[in-house]
């Protein structure tokens, strides 16, 4: 069973906090994404976007004006510009967080 449905299973309101879309209805991982260097821009965005709204808030997946948070967009501008976000996510994607 893979370690995301153990969370789901022994706390059903991880669904409400935390929940990834793009993981649970098209079955990719982040891992996945960095598979296919192709569409990996556009799957990567995706996932992004595929978390609830505090968990995008927290990310600070949308940017705002406000307070950013982990400011995800900013770390993603700049591991593009220096063209190192595909390989910089793939290393991370590999990391066993269980």
């Amino acid at each position: 069973m893979p370690p995301s449905l153990i969370w789901v299973l022994i706390c059903p309101s991880y669904l409400l906090h935390c929940y990834n879309k793009f993981i649970f209805e098209k079955n990719q991982t982040l891992k996945d994404i960095c598979q296919n260097d192709k569409s990996f821009d556009i799957d990567f965005e995706a996932y992004l976007h595929g978390f609830d709204g505090e968990t995008r808030d927290l990310l600070g997946v949308e940017a705002t004006d406000g307070e950013k948070f982990l400011d995800i967009k900013g770390v993603i501008a700049k591991l593009k510009a220096k063209k190192v976000l595909l390989g910089y996510t793939k290393e991370w994607s590999g990391i066993d967080l269980n």
